[in-house]
C-alpha cells in the first residue's frame, strides 16, 4: 500500500508536504496491470495523474501507422502531463511495456497542491527532464547515419542510468530511432565488432569504449 514515505523516493513529488501526502493516499486507486495494456489512449479525457510502482510504462503516438516512441516511466516516476496539457484530452498513447503497479489519482486532487509553489517547480522539473528525452529523441532521429543513431542512443542512456551498463531492448531502440529491428541488430554487431561495446544478455549493453563510440555519434 502506498505511504507517506514513498512520496521521498518519486523525484517529482519529494517536496509535498506529509498532510497533503496523507489526502492523495486517502484517494489513490491502486491498479495491477498486465502487459500491453493501456493507462490511456490519444483523445481520452486527461483526467487522470499515475505513479509507477512497478514496471515500465511507454508513451507513443501513431503518425502515418508508424509508432514514434515519446518516453518511458518506470519504477517510482510520476506521469504528470495531465496537470500541464492545454488541452483536456491527451495527445498520445500510454501502454505498459511489462506488468504494472500503479496508483491513479484524479486530476483535480493533484490540482489543488499546485498552490504550493515548491511543489509547482518540483512537477515543473520533473517534466522539463521528460521534455529533454523528448527533445534528444528528435536529434537522433534526425541524424542520417543508423550507426551513428545506435551510438547516440547509447551514450544518452548511458548517461542517463549512470552506469556503465544500459538496459535497451532491441526492439524498444528500433521504435525510438525508426529503424528496423534488422538495422539495429546489425549496427550493434558492427560496434562490437569494433569493440566499442559488448552484449551482456538480457537486453543489456555494456559501454566499452565511451570516446569511441561518442567519436561516431559526432562524425554525423
Amino acid at each position: 500500500m502506498l505511504n507517506v514515505q514513498d512520496f521521498d523516493r518519486i523525484y517529482a513529488l519529494q517536496a509535498l508536504p506529509i498532510s497533503e501526502r496523507e489526502k492523495l493516499i486517502e484517494k489513490a486507486e491502486f491498479k495491477q496491470l498486465k502487459v500491453n495494456t493501456y493507462l490511456f489512449k490519444e483523445d481520452e479525457d486527461a483526467d487522470k495523474v499515475w505513479i509507477v510502482m512497478s514496471g515500465k510504462v511507454k508513451i507513443f503516438k501513431l503518425e502515418n501507422g508508424q509508432e514514434k516512441l515519446i518516453g518511458v516511466y518506470e519504477k517510482e516516476e510520476a506521469i504528470l502531463d495531465s496537470l500541464i496539457l492545454q488541452e483536456d484530452s491527451y495527445p498520445y498513447n500510454a501502454l505498459t511495456l511489462s506488468e504494472c503497479e500503479l496508483y491513479s489519482f484524479d486530476k483535480s486532487e493533484f490540482s489543488k497542491v499546485l498552490n504550493n509553489p515548491q511543489i509547482a517547480l518540483s512537477i515543473i522539473s520533473a517534466l522539463s527532464k521528460k521534455l529533454h528525452e523528448a527533445n534528444i529523441n528528435n536529434l537522433l532521429l534526425s541524424t542520417r547515419s543508423p550507426k551513428a543513431k545506435v551510438a547516440g542512443l547509447l551514450l544518452y542512456y548511458r548517461d542517463h542510468q549512470n552506469e556503465e551498463e544500459v538496459s535497451l531492448k532491441l526492439i524498444d531502440m528500433a521504435k525510438k530511432l525508426n529503424l528496423r529491428i534488422e538495422t539495429v541488430s546489425r549496427k550493434l554487431k558492427e560496434l562490437k565488432d569494433e569493440e566499442l561495446i559488448s552484449r551482456c544478455g538480457n537486453g543489456r549493453i555494456k559501454i566499452e569504449d565511451y570516446e569511441g563510440l561518442s567519436a561516431i555519434y559526432q562524425q554525423n
